[in-house]
């Protein structure tokens, strides 16, 4: 399959203090698929506009933002797609992200990330193939290709009307994502922000 999308997003922010923060914002969509897995699963693999609404709340306690030791970053975050808005269907997307950070021993800090996230389709129609969570790459579970991870894959031929034609396998997504990223880190050189990183990473989707 082929997916083109862009979009733009804007998002203003309130602070409450010393550590919490209010955040809303605005998110414009459009996504288009194409090949031969539109043409076989049409009810999954199809075009999407969304235009969506967004609320998030977070407490901020790490001692620096871009390279931190210690402290806590948390945020809770509810997205809305309502079709009186211009979107093609009605979803509701919630999300949650914890990250932790503390120091062992000399210079070696644990870091660990927990991202949760769940989206629903508010019609009765099976999730969009877009707005599925499909893990892997080195943003969620470092070690598996990009997108490899989002249960059973579903194969797809390359021609839908012949018998004998070759499946491919298509990882689909789920509505729902759980990742445990666990680090130790230790800098090697300091004044280069150069450092060494051991990883331990979990996930379902």
């Amino acid at each position: 399959y082929s997916q083109d999308s862009y979009g733009f997003g804007l998002i203003w922010g309130i602070p409450l203090g010393d550590y919490f923060n209010v955040y809303f914002g605005y998110k414009l969509d459009q996504v288009s698929i194409g090949g031969a897995a539109k043409k076989q699963m049409a009810f999954l693999f199809r075009d999407m506009f969304t235009s969506a609404l967004q609320f998030m709340f977070a407490f901020d306690s790490r001692n620096d933002r871009m390279f931190p030791t210690h402290g806590i970053y948390t945020m809770i975050s509810t997205e809305i797609d309502p079709i009186f808005m211009g979107s093609n269907e009605n979803f509701l997307k919630l999300s949650h992200n914890f990250r932790f950070y503390h120091p062992i021993f000399w210079k070696f800090v644990y870091r660990v990330n927990f991202d949760l996230g769940w989206n629903r389709q508010l019609d009765n129609k099976e999730l969009p193939y877009s707005e599925r969570f499909k893990l892997g790459g080195v943003f969620s579970l470092r070690g598996y290709p990009y997108s490899s991870i989002g249960g059973e894959p579903i194969g797809v031929s390359d021609n839908g009307s012949s018998p004998v034609s070759r499946l491919h396998p298509y990882i689909i997504g789920g509505d729902k994502k759980i990742v445990i990223n666990n680090e130790i880190e230790v800098p090697l050189i300091e004044k280069m922000r150069l450092k060494f990183v051991t990883f331990l990473d979990i996930r379902n989707a």
